[in-house]
Parts: structure tokens; C-alpha cells; sequence
């Protein structure tokens, strides 16, 4: 993506990140507020809401009582004590009216067909106290897996998406997927719930529509931003036509599931073409990571809209219990999705935060076993010698603790730590076995050949996906290894300026104690991240032993040419001394 581009589109790119921090706090917040205020309002006469798209309540009875009628599901109140209210009244103006009304309220409902029916209800804490008895779990704890689930499925939304942006700012694809992870975070729970009870039911389609279509489009390009097969660059017209026939309510919801997940699904398949074009390597790592993320993220919310449309909610106290599991298979798909691309993308950096993790995690490990093992042991070998040779025996239980301590917990310490830092420790490893290798190199290889294998030896270690290594000569720079950098001869002409070479992010100079000799010049990281500090330390020491590794192996090609030189010219001058002029005598 070009600067100017980039330049544009970063402000949007912010804004929205703004726009789905502030949702999901004012959204917990709005949340909150519904479940411990509005939803006790409308408890107190003995009824349930429900908020629909417009922003109006729906209610129905929440306590089945002998003798007194039912206020059917979908029911809606159109006035209260003879005071009417608006037809589409907000949920929160319904319940400020309910909580301003008498001791027991006359409330006019009106059915789903339209019937109206009048009940006087008495105010009371019963009700809300009567479906307490039979709850599986409290409403507190309900509320607090509810808000735990879905803020950390907006946090990772966020954050992923944050990470795209940072990780690979040049890249549109991420740059897509970015926008509608953001989108996606402040249109599912809690946001969610404020979007529909202040009424902007038409903003959050259309918002939510717009997380949908750049999802797929997003599918549809990954990796490396072309669609394939061809055919699915319709996808521009389709995907924004699909989005809109999922926004419209009467829309059939069997149509609306072949639509929102058998699309994308379909579109997976899809990368199996992309997937054998590819050699071996990063891109087909990228693929499979995020087809993986992708599929299970689509058929867990596949599984939640399943729940939902095929209205199999058990009745009584394990409805919550439903409605929470429902919750969990759709914030877990969308978790799913954000981190399997993330994983996809930015691998590496999450490889190295897994060895960090799993070194804290096997030293801890290991500290707590032995120490759990060092006690027991003390007090099983106490109590042994004492049973044995009595209690006068003490400072011998003592000093056997000793010994088993240094001849087995000390060498099990360290052998796991040593395999630890086999483990979590490789690329600093084949960093120091090329050290090693450079000096048996210097002696007996020449200079073309260690440049290549030093190359060929920090691409596993560093991940980077183009280098060259040049020396300064008297005729100007000589080129003496290159890996997959475009039109390399270019490198040496007269007057380039690598400092400004684009098909180069680090420019390692290469020096000894002798002076400067060339440079080492490093492209992109072949997953387009940035470069650590540790893979960045790692180059720096290869540095300077590659300088004197070249240094040494160009003084030796000198001597051997001068003396190629000098063989060359004497075999000349006793060829011509061996083949002069008739008569001449030998000298």
C-alpha cells in the first residue's frame, strides 16, 4: 500500500478504534445498568423484557400465578394507569414509567395480534424473589461470566487488530481484517444491547453488515491479496448485496444461515488452490493457521445461531444456562477468528512470546516439584533413620539430606534447566554454531562460499526473507552472496545509494579491527514483521567474525591470484625464451 494511501486511511483506522473502545465501555456500562435497574422495574410487576431492534420492549410474565392471566411473549405496553405510552416506546422510558407508577398499576398490554387487555398488577419483590429459589446459578455470577466473556472477546478483537496495524502497517489485507475486527468488537455484547436500546437498530445492521462484507472480501484475498479462483473477485458486488439481504428482519433466516456461513466456508475450500501454489514455506503456514482459525470461528458461531433459531430453550431455571452457553459458542468464534489470522500473520512473535511463557512455566515447574520433593523427603528420611537408629540420631538424618540433595535434586535441577535452554534457546544456538564455523571457514573456504553459507545459516535463525553481502574492493563493491533479492546486479553499480534501498529495512556494516570491509545487508522478515532486538543482537555478532572470516579469505584469494600471476607470467617469458628467433641462443 502506497504512503499517500496509508496516510488516508490511518485516521479512519484510529477513529474506529476510538469509536470501539468508547462502545464497549459505555456499553458494559449500558449493560449493567438494564440488568440491575430496568430489568428489577419491569420485575417488580411480575414481567420479563425483551428490547427488539427499534429500541422497544417486548415483555411477557415472568412468574406463572394460579388465577391470574398471562401476559404473552411478545406482549407490548401501550399505556399504564390510563396514561398512554408511545408505540414504540424506548425500553428504558417503559421502565422509568413502571418504577414512576402506584402500588399495584393498572398496564394495558397489546398482544402480537393486536388485542388489547388490561391487568392490574400488584408491586412486589416476590416475583423476582420466587425465580431466585429455582436459579441454577445467581444473577451475579450469570452477570459476571457474561461480562468476562464478552470483554475479553472485544479485548482480543482490539488487540489483534491493533497488532495487524503494527505488525504489518504496508499490508491492505490486514489492514481489512483490522477495520472489521473493530467493526465486529463494538457490535457484538455488550455494545450490542445499548446499539438496540437507544434505537439504532439500522446503524448497528449496517455497521455489522460492513464487519461481515470485509471479512470476507478479507478471506476471499488472503494471503497475499488476489482473489483465487477468479471467479471470486464477484465477491466486490456479492458480498455488499449479501450484507444488505442480512440486514432485512424478514429476511428467511434458513436463507440468512447459507448466506452468513456457508459463503465464507466455501470460500476456505477455495484456498486449497491457493495453497498448492505455494511452495513450501511461510505462505503455506499462513494459509493453514488462518484456515484453521477461520473454520472453527465460523462453525462456533454457526453452532450459537443454530441454538438460537431452532428455539429449543429449556423453560424454568436452566433458560440462563442455555442463553449463557449461547453466549460462549459466539464469543468463542469470533476469538477464534481474530486469533487464528493473528497467529497466522504474526507467527513468530507469537512463537517467541510462547518460549518466554514456556520457560517462566518449566522453571516455575521445576522449582515447585523439587522443593515439594526436597520436604518430603526430609521428613521421610528423619523419620526412617529415627524408626531405625533412634531419635539421638538427628545431625546423621541431617547431613544424608544433604548428600541425597547434592547427588539428585542439584544434577535433576540442572539437567532440566540445561534442556530448557535447548529448547527455548534454538536461534541463539545455530547463531553460536555459526561462530564456530566461521573460524574452520576463514582457512580453508573461499570468500564467495562464506558469505553464502553465512547466509544460508541466519535465514532459520533471523526469518529474514532477503540478504546480500557486499565488500568494498578498488574497483568498487564486489557482490559476494545473494538470497532472493530482486535484480541483484544493481547492487554494484556505480554511484547506488543502499541507504535508501527500499528492498532493505538493516544495513549491518561489516568491520573489524582492521577497519570497514563491506556491509550486510537485511530484507523484510519473510513474515513481514518487524525484527526483535534478540534477532537483531544475533545479527550484530555475527557482524564482525564474518568481517574477519572475509578479510582472511580475501587476503588469501589475493595471494593465490598473485601467484597465479606470477606463474602465469613466467610460464610466458620461458615460453617466448623457448621459441624465439632462428639462431638466438639460449640465454
Amino acid at each position: 500500500m502506497s504512503a499517500i494511501a496509508l496516510a488516508r486511511i490511518r485516521p479512519l483506522w484510529f477513529l474506529a478504534l476510538a469509536a470501539a473502545i468508547l462502545l464497549d465501555i459505555f456499553g458494559t456500562l449500558y449493560v449493567l445498568r438494564d440488568a440491575y435497574d430496568r430489568d428489577t422495574a419491569f420485575a417488580a410487576v411480575n414481567l420479563i423484557s425483551q428490547v427488539e431492534n427499534d429500541g422497544s420492549a417486548t415483555v411477557e410474565t415472568l412468574v406463572r400465578q394460579p388465577g391470574k392471566p398471562v401476559v404473552a411473549a411478545g406482549s407490548r405496553i401501550v399505556a399504564i394507569d390510563g396514561k398512554a405510552l408511545p408505540r414504540n416506546a424506548r425500553i428504558a422510558d417503559a421502565a422509568e414509567a413502571i418504577a414512576a407508577a402506584g402500588a399495584a398499576p393498572t398496564i394495558t398490554f397489546s398482544d402480537a395480534d393486536g388485542t388489547l387487555r388490561s391487568q392490574v398488577i400488584e408491586k412486589s419483590p416476590r416475583y423476582a424473589q420466587e425465580t431466585r429459589k429455582h436459579e441454577v446459578l445467581r444473577r451475579d455470577t450469570r452477570m459476571g461470566l457474561r461480562m468476562a466473556v464478552s470483554l475479553l472477546t472485544c479485548l482480543v478483537l482490539i488487540a489483534c487488530a491493533a497488532l495487524l496495524v503494527l505488525r504489518r502497517p504496508r499490508d491492505p489485507v490486514c489492514l481489512m481484517f483490522s477495520f472489521s475486527f473493530l467493526l465486529f468488537a463494538a457490535t457484538i455484547d455488550p455494545p450490542m444491547l445499548m446499539w438496540l436500546g437507544l434505537g439504532l437498530g439500522g446503524w448497528y445492521d449496517l455497521v455489522s453488515t460492513a464487519a461481515w462484507v470485509l471479512l470476507v472480501i478479507g478471506i476471499a484475498i488472503f494471503p497475499d491479496g488476489r482473489f483465487e479462483p477468479g471467479w471470486a473477485r464477484w465477491l466486490i458486488v456479492v458480498a455488499p448485496l449479501a450484507g444488505v439481504l442480512l440486514s432485512i428482519e424478514e429476511f428467511p433466516l434458513l436463507a440468512s444461515a447459507v448466506i452468513a456461513f456457508i459463503l465464507p466456508l466455501a470460500l476456505l475450500l477455495g484456498t486449497a488452490t491457493k495453497y498448492r501454489h505455494f511452495e513450501p514455506g511461510i505462505e503455506r503456514q499462513q494459509l493453514k493457521w488462518a484456515g484453521i482459525g477461520f473454520a472453527t470461528g465460523l462453525v462456533s458461531v454457526a453452532i450459537a445461531f443454530v441454538m438460537v433459531v431452532v428455539d429449543a430453550y429449556p423453560s424454568g431455571p436452566w433458560q440462563p444456562i442455555y442463553g449463557l452457553g449461547v453466549l460462549a459458542f459466539f464469543d468463542l468464534g469470533f476469538m477464534l477468528l481474530a486469533l487464528g489470522l493473528m497467529i497466522a500473520l504474526i507467527r513468530y512473535r507469537l512463537w517467541e512470546a510462547d518460549r518466554v511463557i514456556g520457560r517462566s512455566a518449566i522453571m516455575a515447574g521445576v522449582a515447585l516439584v523439587i522443593g515439594i520433593l526436597w520436604a518430603a523427603s526430609i521428613d521421610l528420611v528423619k523419620n526412617a533413620i529415627e524408626m531405625a537408629l533412634g531419635e539421638d540420631n538427628k545431625t546423621f538424618a541431617t547431613a544424608l539430606c544433604a548428600v541425597l540433595a547434592a547427588g539428585l535434586f542439584a544434577p535433576t535441577q540442572q539437567f532440566v534447566v540445561k534442556h530448557t535452554r535447548n529448547r527455548f534457546d534454538r536461534d541463539r544456538g545455530k547463531i553460536s554454531a555459526l561462530l564456530g564455523k566461521l573460524s574452520a571457514w576463514r582457512a580453508s573456504e573461499d570468500p564467495d562460499e562464506i558469505a553464502m553459507r553465512a547466509l544460508a545459516a541466519l535465514a532459520p535463525a533471523v526469518h529474514f526473507g532477503s540478504a546480500a553481502v557486499l565488500v568494498d574492493r578498488k574497483l568498487g563493491r564486489e557482490l559476494l552472496a545473494v538470497r532472493d533479492v530482486a535484480d541483484p546486479e544493481t547492487l554494484t553499480e556505480p554511484g547506488s545509494d543502499l541507504t535508501i534501498d527500499p528492498r532493505f529495512v538493516w544495513r549491518f556494516p561489516l568491520a573489524d579491527e582492521h577497519g570497514p570491509l563491506g556491509l550486510l545487508l537485511i530484507g523484510p522478515r519473510s513474515d513481514a514483521n518487524r525484527y526483535n532486538e534478540d534477532e537483531l543482537a544475533n545479527i550484530e555478532r555475527v557482524a564482525e567474525p564474518l568481517a574477519e572470516a572475509l578479510r582472511s579469505a580475501l587476503k588469501r584469494r589475493e595471494q593465490q591470484d598473485r601467484v597465479r600471476r606470477e606463474l602465469g607470467a613466467m610460464e610466458e617469458r620461458l615460453a617466448r625464451l623457448e621459441g624465439g628467433p632462428p639462431g638466438a641462443a639460449p640465454a
